[in-house]
């Protein structure tokens, strides 16, 4: 009997796991000088450049207890000296995706997100390398209604 339910578990798993996920397509390019970031074909952040950058990562995803979702993307670079770059604020609602902030994220260390889903906030924690002098230095940044605190 045993065996018989930890097939059953085994199989039901990938069921529950599939049901809590949110599966969106992610799509950057650059034409005319502007590089642009689409989530479900449809355009959802654009910024003029003299040259294409934005490939995104998703790193952290999360949806608060109204049924809002609340992801970070991050800029991936290849030849500079930063592990990671760029993090962009989006959020999702209503089937919806919005783009909402960007902050510089150069940094030796992948960065460290918690979400508190009382006051709605996204704390990062990390680590910043300045580009000057090489100095590293605790980072925190801090996301809440659309807006990015720095706390340095």
């Amino acid at each position: 009997m045993r065996n018989i339910v930890f097939i059953f578990i085994a199989l039901l798993m990938p069921v529950i796991l599939l049901a809590e996920t949110t599966l969106f397509s992610l799509k950057s390019e650059f034409t005319n000088e502007l590089s642009s970031v689409y989530i479900d074909n449809a355009s959802v952040y654009s910024v003029p450049q003299e040259i294409w950058y934005i490939l995104l990562s998703p790193i952290f995803y999360v949806k608060d207890d109204t049924g809002k979702e609340y992801y970070v993307f991050q800029d991936n670079q290849e030849g500079n000296m930063c592990d990671g770059y760029d993090l962009h604020f989006f959020e999702k609602e209503a089937g919806k995706f919005e783009y909402k902030n960007t902050v510089n994220w150069c940094s030796p260390s992948y960065p460290e997100i918690s979400f508190n889903n009382n006051s709605k906030e996204i704390t990062i924690i990390g680590k910043f390398i300045s580009k000057l002098t090489g100095k590293v230095t605790p980072a925190r940044i801090l996301y809440k209604n659309g807006e990015v605190i720095k706390n340095e």
